[in-house]
């Protein structure tokens, strides 16, 4: 991967480590660019991925012309063009993208710090609906970030989709997603189903349908909210203490990054 980018660009990249690697996600385009040529769209997305009907939620988006479906690293879709194949060199991020590729530190440059800011300031055709569940790291149980979660639900594939079924004032509800993004967790695999719950370190055979009260209840992993702010506040601190060990230059960055964020 080193070899193939250095070769598309006046300047030798700095990729210390596969992780780096999420920074060079918006040159992609141009990387690859050979085997877009039959695409009417390209992107890319994370490894940590459950994916569910796609085109559901992206069809639409794309017969409306839109240049960019999504905003976050982990899944985002660009009209197949030279605008948007060459967008990280346009003007508007907090670093340059010659900056960001020869330097080893991370940017967050498919995202906040760099794609995101990039298309506001050129204007981009975008659809940006939080379709996906992006999964918490603050806490054990599997919580949607930036939603409003419930004590009883579950997350579940069944039939080529990815749900979420809570309950609400004691009455099951469900919400789709094009996918669930799984945010680095690691799980065991015993055996393959068509149907499962996704829990917080395993997946757990599901019967076809909507679940049950009781089964949400089951498989929720809820113990307490006093439980699950002692886990967030576990996580703060963890942050905190890896901000504060770092380098000036990456908390510098951290606080690009920490503003930029705040524009979305």
């Amino acid at each position: 991967m080193k070899e193939r980018i250095n070769a598309g660009f006046p300047f030798d990249v700095n990729i210390p480590s596969p992780y780096k690697l999420t920074d060079f996600k918006p040159a992609y385009g141009t990387v690859f660019e050979e085997l877009l040529t039959p695409y009417d769209y390209w992107g890319y997305c994370d490894l940590d991925m459950i994916f569910g009907d796609i085109m559901k939620f992206v069809e639409a988006p794309m017969c409306d012309g839109k240049d960019k479906i999504y905003q976050l690293g982990h899944l985002t879709i660009y009209k197949n063009t030279e605008s948007m194949r060459t967008l990280f060199m346009q003007k508007g991020a907090k670093f340059s993208y010659k900056t960001v590729f020869t330097n080893p530190e991370l940017y967050s440059f498919d995202e906040h710090c760099g794609q995101m800011l990039i298309a506001k300031h050129q204007s981009v055709a975008e659809y940006c609906a939080e379709d996906m569940a992006d999964i918490s790291c603050r806490t054990i149980r599997l919580t949607a970030s930036r939603q409003k979660n419930y004590d009883d639900q579950v997350f579940y594939y069944e039939n080529g989709k990815v749900y979420r079924a809570y309950l609400e004032q004691d009455n099951v509800r469900t919400q789709e997603y094009v996918y669930i993004h799984m945010q680095k967790r690691k799980y065991t695999f015993e055996k393959e189903y068509s149907c499962y719950y996704i829990l917080s370190d395993r997946f757990a055979e599901k019967q076809p349908g909507i679940p049950s009260a009781q089964e949400i209840k089951a498989y929720s992993e809820f113990v307490s909210r006093e439980d699950d702010h002692l886990q967030m506040n576990s996580y703060r601190q963890m942050k905190k203490a890896e901000f504060f060990s770092c380098s000036l230059k990456k908390k510098w960055i951290w606080i690009h990054q920490k503003i930029a964020e705040r524009q979305f």
